[in-house]
């Protein structure tokens, strides 16, 4: 029989369902200050909340475990590793950066290539305007998310590529979002006055649209050895 957290007894194991994730947790001695299931959603809120007003370099287990006045092993019980709960914090930013997109009409109305357009100016838009969320989102973890981002950049691009086949429609997108991604983080330096970066930007884009139009350039032939 299932035991309130504090009450004297065997461990008892508990299933914690956040949002989108199931975690099986030990609740022995979880705090009492939280009912079944709420702490591992906290954890994540708490961790969005800190990268989006101070940026990746605040988030850490410890401090989000302060945050919300537990200890880091009350936050252990809910995640195997500090990692874990990075990984669902960052995927929680890298959603919140793709519903950003997808709010635009122009990326999610009119003609695809248009709106291919559209995704790669607001990806490097919202990335400057944000960038805190932006940082958040692509924060350096060691271990994949437990299902995928959804909403995510990649269904936002399958619906505007003109790839049908599953290896051309993979590689137009990692061409298309590795160029953004570069240049949002480039343009992000501070190094260009805003005219140079509208500049930089429409360039690129122009780059994208003609490359996967027309797909790669022949290669030219190896040299006679």
């Amino acid at each position: 029989m299932l035991r309130s957290p504090g009450q004297d007894g065997p461990v008892t194991m508990y299933t914690v369902h956040t949002s989108r994730y199931v975690y099986h947790v030990n609740m022995t001695s979880a705090p009492r200050s939280y009912h079944h299931g709420d702490l591992a959603r906290a954890l994540v809120d708490t961790g969005f909340a800190i990268a989006r007003t101070e940026g990746p370099a605040g988030v850490s287990l410890r401090r989000i475990a302060k945050e919300l006045g537990v200890t880091p092993m009350a936050a252990y019980r809910h995640f195997p590793s500090a990692d874990a709960l990075m990984t669902v914090v960052a995927q929680r930013a890298r959603e919140e950066f793709a519903r950003t997109l997808a709010a635009r009409p122009a990326v999610t109305e009119g003609a695809p290539l248009d709106r291919l357009r559209a995704l790669g100016g607001a990806y490097v838009e919202t990335a400057l305007g944000d960038p805190a969320l932006f940082a958040a989102a692509f924060l350096p973890v060691a271990v994949a998310p437990p299902e995928p981002d959804s909403p995510s950049g990649w269904e936002l691009y399958r619906a505007v590529l003109p790839a049908t086949d599953p290896a051309t429609l993979q590689a137009q997108f990692t061409f298309a979002w590795s160029t953004v991604h570069g240049l949002a983080v480039l343009l992000g330096s501070g190094r260009y006055s805003a005219a140079e970066r509208e500049r930089r930007l429409a360039s690129t884009l122009d780059l994208i649209e003609s490359a996967i139009v027309h797909g790669p350039s022949s290669r030219a032939p190896a040299a006679d050895d």
